[in-house]
């Protein structure tokens, strides 16, 4: 609890007796009593306007200064002592009333101060965004989500926090306000607001490349922020084992060195920025679009036990981590987009619940960090470990999920494959991962490196010593 200052010591205590919790009956029967000791007090009574306030006020002064039993007890004298003047020698002792403790603290116990729009949020995720039927927009909802948005833009810039905006993103379901607080987030990033943590501005020629291929500015410029951290994570897995299980095969099988886990550059198996980007473009147009169903009414066919499994653990995980309160129930994903359509119900950056739950897990084993798919920065990251990651499925020589890898067109194809099924998307991602390298990346000190195939499986060239000149 804050201490006093001096000022506000000397001020002295306001009570406003209007307030004073005491019984009516008893403050009408103080005040009357206190009328036939005073004929001026009688004269100030006798106006009808001013009488039964009067006597509320007097009573609740003397309730105040000396506790109800007081000035009762005080008021009882008083009449004895009109009717009976000869029998009453002097009034009785008053006791003063006892200070009120202040409740005490523990220095060690934080007291509870919940931000307004973290309160605001857990309203809004209390709040289904889609009816009964799961597709029919909520319009309560709605309105919850545009008075969130619109009050975070009226505020001047400089007192919105980066967590209001990303918290927001983490929980707001309909695309009109996604887009407008991905717009605010790029407008803010761009008048250095976060800089300290580490939302740095976005330069023109990065803006400029964005613009020319129908990229979020914003959707880059996260990914640009983003790629060295999900380095990072990427190069604790792969050198925990965790991420590439056919070069892990190969090195048990003595066909690579023993120390490729920890030699090989990681940059190997990341689209760079600018794929990652238009990725989120196709699935999510720049991380706004993000389901327009309730998820787990979309989640059929071999994802069905997901309904009861993965979405409700992934739920639990990130109200544990997160202070957000997710529920299945009111969780958006993505349409089923057919009878023969299995993968409906894709959350977030459209991670089917299994994997996002996976890709959370994995990552916080190997770093101690729990991610959130909703989290716009998050996402990425896992997006990008999802991609690098080379997962056997299978007891054949080509049984993997495949792993991305620069330099191979056709490992690149699968691995976008495994997340978006659509040729002319993954087209797109590629074109543009590969105009991005050709932008910014092939002149770069350290990048034009000649390639070094050492290695042959039953599959594929796999280059485990270069720097790519492909994206």
């Amino acid at each position: 609890m804050a201490e006093l200052s001096e000022s506000s010591q000397r001020k002295p205590l306001k009570i406003d007796y209007r307030e004073s919790i005491v019984d009516t009956s008893q403050v009408i029967n103080i005040g009357r009593a206190a009328r036939k000791t005073s004929s001026r007090i009688s004269r100030i009574l006798e106006q009808p306007k001013t009488r039964r306030d009067t006597l509320k006020i007097i009573g609740g002064s003397l309730a105040a200064a000396m506790g109800v039993d007081g000035a009762v007890s005080l008021a009882k004298h008083v009449i004895d002592s009109v009717s009976h003047p000869d029998s009453v020698s002097s009034l009785p002792p008053v006791e003063p009333l006892a200070q009120p403790k202040a409740p005490e603290v523990s220095p060690h116990t934080p007291t509870p101060d919940i931000p307004v729009y973290l309160t605001r949020l857990e309203k809004i995720l209390e709040t289904p965004p889609f009816m009964e039927d799961g597709s029919t927009k909520n319009t309560v909802r709605q309105n919850m989500e545009k008075a969130y948005v619109n009050e975070l833009r009226s505020k001047p810039q400089e007192s919105i926090t980066l967590d209001e905006i990303d918290k927001g993103l983490s929980v707001l379901a309909f695309e009109d306000q996604r887009r407008q607080l991905m717009q605010l987030r790029f407008n803010l990033r761009q008048n250095h607001y976060f800089e300290s943590q580490g939302v740095m501005p976005c330069d023109q020629a990065h803006i400029a490349w964005a613009q020319e291929n129908g990229i979020s500015t914003e959707m880059l410029a996260i990914c640009l922020d983003n790629e060295e951290r999900a380095k990072k994570i990427i190069k604790s897995l792969f050198a925990q084992g965790e991420l590439r299980d056919e070069i892990n095969e190969q090195i048990k099988a003595g066909v690579l060195p023993p120390d490729t886990l920890e030699t090989m550059d990681v940059t190997n198996f990341m689209i760079n920025p600018g794929g990652m980007a238009e990725l989120f473009m196709q699935e999510t147009r720049g991380f706004t679009f993000i389901g327009e169903f309730q998820a787990k009414s979309q989640l059929s066919g071999k994802y069905s036990s997901q309904r009861e499994t993965s979405l409700p653990a992934l739920c639990r995980l990130l109200q544990q981590n997160t202070g957000l309160s997710y529920e299945p129930d009111n969780i958006p994903g993505s349409g089923k987009g057919g009878p023969e359509n299995e993968s409906g119900g894709a959350i977030g950056a459209q991670f089917m619940p299994g994997n996002a739950l996976e890709y959370m897990t994995l990552i916080h084993d190997a770093t101690g960090e729990w991610l959130n798919p909703f989290d716009p920065s998050d996402a990425t990251v896992m997006a990008w470990v999802f991609l690098a990651r080379q997962k056997r499925v299978g007891d054949g020589p080509k049984d993997f999920r495949v792993g991305y890898m620069r330099g191979d067109p056709e490992a690149i194809k699968y691995a976008l494959y495994k997340w978006n099924q659509l040729p002319a998307e993954e087209q797109a991602i590629y074109n543009d991962a590969i105009d991005y390298f050709n932008r910014f990346e092939q002149n770069t000190s350290g990048l034009r490196k000649k390639r070094t195939e050492l290695v042959a499986n039953s599959s594929r060239d796999y280059l485990i010593q270069f720097h790519s000149l492909a994206a």
